[in-house]
């Protein structure tokens, strides 16, 4: 799992661009401390995970 971590930017991001990380690109958005992003790929993507019931 690679990660990356943007200081100070929680500001710039959408609730929508979130969605779209992780939907369309698999990787996961976290937000640290509420001002921090946290990007990582993600081992087996959450909507895989929703599709198989």
């Amino acid at each position: 799992m690679a990660e990356i971590t943007y200081k100070n930017s929680a500001k710039d991001l959408t609730v929508e661009s979130a969605e779209y990380f992780n939907e369309r690109l698999h990787i996961a958005v976290a937000v640290n401390d509420g001002k921090h992003l946290t990007l990582s790929t993600e081992k087996e993507p959450i909507a895989a995970k929703l599709n198989r019931f």
